[in-house]
């Protein structure tokens, strides 16, 4: 597993979760020590920018960013709204930057993914068949798995416990 980049979000805003599509900035490497504690106790948008002064901080050379949705655990599947997008954490200075490489997307879709490592039956099939939404469990599964470990390591490595 290669990690690629890694950012930060805000999950709250006082009390309340601070629902939206979050555009976050990757940076390069893991975050370190001082980045974690003052993250503790500082909001993260002020301790980005304090890194980003200090050169603790680099963005990805493609001024790539993650989109991040995030709802209250409140809601049903079918009571979702519509979400605010939410860019507070991507830089003034370099905001067209990051939308450019936004807007240009080469990846595939996670769907795309998922189904050309099927049987065609089952592609042309699409996302209903029962093969795919089993191999698409797997997919997140494996995903959640992956994402724990790093965040994990990212934090064992800046002298925290483990998750």
């Amino acid at each position: 597993l290669l990690q690629l980049g890694w950012s930060a979000i805000p999950l709250f805003c006082g009390p309340y979760v601070k629902t939206g599509v979050h555009n976050a900035p990757l940076f390069q490497g893991s975050p370190d020590a001082e980045f974690l504690n003052d993250a503790l106790s500082h909001p993260v948008k002020y301790v980005m920018g304090k890194c980003l002064n200090k050169k603790a901080l680099r963005f990805t050379k493609e001024y790539s960013s993650i989109a991040i949705e995030v709802w209250d655990g409140h809601y049903f599947d079918d009571e979702h709204y519509d979400l605010t997008v939410i860019n507070d954490l991507l830089p003034v200075d370099k905001m067209n930057k990051f939308l450019k490489v936004q807007s240009n997307k080469k990846g595939k879709d996670m769907t795309q993914l998922v189904l050309q490592s099927l049987d065609r039956r089952i592609q042309k099939a699409g996302r209903n068949h029962p093969e795919y939404k089993r191999e698409e469990q797997f997919y997140e599964e494996a995903m959640a798995e992956a994402f724990f470990t790093l965040v994990e390591s990212a934090v064992m490595n800046a002298g925290f416990g483990p998750l």
